[in-house]
């Protein structure tokens, strides 16, 4: 996932994000020279050089239900943080649709959480595609039958398998 960005300098690069939902991997560009990232606990630090010389810090961080991270800027003396949109919020809808393939918890229980959880991840992923939104709630639908799909069949291959075989 690729986000272009930029800081609230007027002398900030043209930044972009790469970051990769399934690890957490995040990679900085400026001007498309990659700036080295540094790990310390759950936050990700790169220094940025602004075009007056100057270097501010920006901060990662995983935030939890999205899967964009949130991102902080610390700049200035003494140092404050400033918060950083990486992309807009989602709609209510998309969390919505997001959400639908957890009703397979009720229904199916650890099973049902398993596939229902995989597939809101999906929803959510689909959600920050660069598509249109009429597109973005086709395939969180599609995800929802193919989850509920999934799941049928895994409980009628359990069943079988625990009639020996019968249905």
């Amino acid at each position: 996932m690729q986000i272009p960005f930029r800081l609230p300098f007027e002398t900030s690069p043209d930044l972009r994000l790469v970051h990769s939902p399934w690890t957490g991997r995040s990679q900085v560009f400026a001007d498309d020279v990659e700036i080295p990232g540094e790990r310390r606990g759950r936050v990700r630090s790169f220094w940025v050089p602004l075009a007056d010389g100057t270097r501010v810090q920006l901060q990662l961080k995983n935030s939890g239900i999205d899967v964009l991270p949130r991102a902080a800027v610390v700049h200035g003396e003494p140092p404050t943080a400033t918060q950083v949109s990486l992309a807009p919020p989602l709609a209510w809808w998309q969390y919505l649709l997001c959400g639908l393939p957890l009703l397979l918890v009720p229904v199916g229980g650890i099973l049902g959480g398993i596939i229902g959880a995989m597939a809101a991840y999906m929803n959510l992923r689909a959600m920050r595609a660069d598509i249109a939104a009429p597109l973005k709630a086709l395939a969180a639908l599609t995800v929802l039958v193919g989850a509920s799909a999934l799941y049928l069949a895994v409980v009628v291959l359990i069943s079988a398998i625990a009639n020996g075989g019968h249905l």
